[in-house]
């Protein structure tokens, strides 16, 4: 009975499939792109989140994750202008076939306010 439990325990471990997660901190940025203005109107905050994946460690088979890429996406989603105190992740699985690269950015979605010009009223 004792053998059976030793031969089951390594298949288990074999098919959970992630064998092993570790974190790196980013760092941290007051603004995703330079600040247009500083009359803004902020949100809730948000996690942005864009990853890649390794087939068996070698060939890159999504494009890399980068910041760019997480703020392009979720700026039309989130109605935003741009993005402040920006703090950043990366995530790294090791799958049995290949590697997840996650890349988790918290950030503070702001819209920029709209000015009202000098010429507008002598139409």
């Amino acid at each position: 009975m004792a053998k059976r439990f030793f031969w089951i325990l390594p298949i288990f471990w074999i098919f959970q499939g992630c064998a092993l997660t570790s974190y790196t901190i980013g760092g941290i940025k007051p603004s995703a792109r330079p600040m247009e203005s500083m009359e803004y109107k902020t949100k809730k905050p948000v996690e942005l989140k864009a990853s890649s994946f390794d087939l068996f460690w070698v060939w890159t088979v999504t494009p890399p994750a980068d910041m760019n890429r997480a703020f392009d996406a979720s700026m039309a989603e989130h109605e935003a202008d741009n993005f402040i105190q920006v703090s950043w992740v990366v995530e790294n699985q090791f799958w049995l076939v290949g590697n997840v690269h996650i890349l988790r950015v918290n950030a503070i979605p702001i819209q920029y306010l709209e000015e009202e010009s000098p010429s507008a009223g002598l139409q």
